[in-house]
């Protein structure tokens, strides 16, 4: 018991003296790794950067003191500064950085963090990419315009006509109409559209054949787009109104994206069902708007506003 009680003072003496002296301690030496969260992003997610500072001097050299900052498009954070101990690069502080990428414009940003030995003031930049997107927007393309759709319900068109007026058609006939297509408006790079839900008010004379979709890429070409058909019952004569709305999203499997369904875009469609036959409009209606003809066997015409960008 004695001769091990010894023993073990020896190695804590032998241990403390190996530590004290400073002409053993080396200088510290500043590394540093960063990793971006996610590559693509959809526009105002906040996407976290991280910067890992290292010591990679041997165990018993100095501590490397330093400052560390992000740049973004709109700016550099503040810094942080401290102090990491020497452990020969086996662990490493975490310096957490957040990217708004509300603040950009939708496209490729960079991104980077630059390391600063305050000591030294040797410094060190990394940088990486972000791909943000803008939000899914959909949109009609009628005849190679592109028509944006109602932020809000709409209403019938006057002056309305009195359904009395007109004669029965007889045979309980369905009429079909070729629509405008669905596209995803790429004001720039854009996220994915889903259509999650079509909601339908009025009269069920009126139906659709367009169905739920998902990720639906940005192109104003209609042949990227959704066709669909507009159907009217017409077996009894009358003015018919249904208001449509689109419950939308972007593709889901990228951060940021709204939540399912939470967004919505409307349209209406009236028709006027005589002896004669079927005619209708489809009606977007925003201040300043116009009428652009449809072709189909459905007279259509559109009521629309302009087509409007964002800027950034």
């Amino acid at each position: 018991m004695a001769l091990m009680s010894g023993s073990q003072m020896v190695i804590r003496c032998s241990a403390l003296l190996f530590i004290v002296p400073a002409v053993y301690a080396g200088p510290g030496q500043l590394s540093m790794s960063s990793q971006i969260q996610y590559p693509t992003v959809i526009q105002g997610y906040q996407d976290a950067v991280n910067a890992q500072i290292y010591n990679e001097a041997a165990v018993g050299s100095d501590p490397v003191n330093f400052s560390v900052y992000a740049t973004f498009p709109y700016g550099n954070t503040t810094p942080y500064t401290g102090s990491r101990a020497a452990d020969g690069g086996s662990g490493y502080l975490n310096l957490p950085f957040s990217f708004d990428s509300g603040q950009v414009s939708p496209g490729s940003q960079t991104v980077s963090v630059t390391a600063t030995d305050t000591g030294t003031g040797g410094s060190l930049t990394q940088s990486g990419s972000v791909l943000v997107l803008a939000h899914a927007d959909p949109a009609f393309n009628i005849g190679g315009n592109v028509i944006q759709l109602s932020s809000r319900p709409v209403a019938a068109q006057e002056p309305s006509v009195d359904p009395l007026a007109f004669g029965a058609t007889g045979g309980g006939e369905t009429f079909a109409a070729g629509a405008p297509n669905v596209i995803n408006d790429p004001v720039a790079p854009t996220a994915g559209l889903d259509l999650d839900s079509i909601t339908a008010i009025g009269d069920s004379q009126i139906t659709l054949s367009l169905t739920p979709f998902t990720d639906l890429a940005a192109n104003d070409d209609p042949a990227y787009g959704d066709a669909f058909q507009i159907m009217v019952d017409g077996s009894v004569p009358g003015v018919y109104f249904t208001d449509f709305e689109l419950n939308y999203s972007d593709e889901q499997d990228l951060p940021g994206a709204d939540a399912t369904g939470s967004e919505h875009a409307y349209f209406g469609v009236q028709v006027t069902v005589t002896s004669g036959g079927v005619t209708g409009v489809v009606v977007v209606p925003e201040p300043g708007s116009g009428c652009l003809l449809v072709p189909g066997l459905l007279s259509l015409f559109l009521v629309a506003r302009p087509r409007r960008r964002l800027t950034a």
